[in-house]
């Protein structure tokens, strides 16, 4: 099954904003997202991210799963 892309566009969003990967899994799963479409989007996307920068964390909403 391919990742959705509306959960792949918050992941990028969320990453380039400075969020952690684990702050991302707990903000997805609070609203809603079944931990497989979370596991299938972040494998699509490469894998473990680690931000180089501390930047303030994003005000971007997760989207609500379809």
């Amino acid at each position: 099954m391919l990742a959705d892309p509306q959960l792949l566009e918050y992941l990028k969003g969320a990453r380039v904003s400075g969020m952690a990967d684990e702050q991302i899994r707990q903000q997805l799963a609070l609203s809603g997202w079944p931990g497989e479409a979370i596991d299938e989007a972040f494998s699509a996307l490469g894998g473990p991210f680690k931000p180089t920068e501390k930047e303030p964390l994003s005000t971007v909403q997760p989207p609500a799963p379809a």
